[in-house]
């Protein structure tokens, strides 16, 4: 016993701590423990990246008051005594499009409804129908009924101008109706866009701390060990 004991003592040092396969185990001081722990600490980085991302992103679509967007559409049609083509129809169409958005048309549409046009002046829009004579007037607000009023009291003004007109005449053919006002910006899009830019957030992140855990050759017991 005294004898084994003796030599165990007088091995090396290097020699009594190797393991079973004659390597030496991971201490706190190895290249192989310092790539453990850049690694752990570069997947915390993305994944704090990605969390704080996704929920600044998430709670700034929350925060953002709703719009309602409510369309009301004037066919413009040409009068029975005069035989316009569909091209002069196209053409008197445009001239709609841009009195929809006058301000003499908002202040009137304004009127109508007991509020200022200041409000309507950049909430309102028109659009032309390809190959048609539909104008959809779009307003958009924060309230939906609010929003429905509007484009139906804008319409309403247009019908008004197509009376002295002498090429077309104008009908509302599809009054806004507050239940049918779509949301803006759709929340849903907003929420798949958040997370998508946190999970970009956090592959940046990643991506730029890559180079820190790629330690390069050292020298250990005068080998040269090559961490990957």
């Amino acid at each position: 016993m005294a004898g084994g004991i003796g030599r165990w003592r007088g091995r090396p040092g290097r020699e009594r701590h190797r393991g079973r396969r004659g390597e030496l185990p991971i201490s706190l001081a190895s290249p192989a423990y310092r790539l453990a722990t850049l690694r752990r600490r570069r997947l915390a980085a993305a994944l704090s990246a990605t969390l704080l991302v996704g929920a600044g992103a998430l709670a700034t679509v929350q925060l953002t008051p709703p719009r309602y967007a409510a369309t009301s559409v004037v066919s413009f049609v040409p009068r029975p005594n005069l035989l316009a083509s569909a091209d002069t129809v196209q053409l008197v169409g445009q001239k709609y499009v841009v009195l929809a958005t006058s301000p003499l048309t908002l202040e009137a549409a304004g009127s109508a409804l007991g509020t200022p046009a200041g409000p309507l002046t950049g909430a309102t829009a028109a659009v032309l129908g390809a190959g048609t004579g539909n104008v959809a007037v779009t307003v958009t607000l924060p309230d939906r009924a609010r929003a429905a009023d509007a484009a139906n009291a804008v319409a309403a003004v247009l019908v008004r101008a197509s009376r002295s007109d002498q090429l077309v005449e104008g009908e509302q053919t599809a009054p806004a109706v507050p239940g049918t006002a779509e949301l803006h910006p759709p929340r849903l899009l907003l929420r798949s866009a958040a997370v998508l830019a946190a999970v970009l957030a956090g592959l940046l992140v990643w991506t730029a701390l890559a180079g820190l855990v790629r330690p390069r050759e050292t020298q250990q017991d005068g080998r040269t060990v090559a961490i990957r």
